[in-house]
């Protein structure tokens, strides 16, 4: 159960509770995330549209596989 709800600590919980893979990979999206909400610089939003294409979309491609197989091995209530 987590104290406080914030994005970082649900990463960190589903990183401890391997759900989740590549922890630093995730706390990097969730950092540019906040980033991307206040750049105005092209540089760094041309870097972050390249890091959200080539690492963070992976890491979201691999937990949605990974909630589907869930959803598919749990017993039916």
């Amino acid at each position: 159960m987590l104290d406080v709800i914030t994005p970082a600590a649900v990463i960190r919980a589903a990183f401890a509770a391997n759900i989740i893979d590549q922890g630093e990979s995730r706390m990097h999206a969730l950092s540019a995330r906040n980033t991307m909400s206040h750049t105005y610089n092209m540089q760094t939003f041309e870097q972050t549209i390249a890091d959200i294409q080539n690492e963070y979309i992976p890491r979201l491609e691999e937990l949605h596989a990974f909630m589907l197989k869930k959803v598919k091995d749990a017993p039916c209530s």
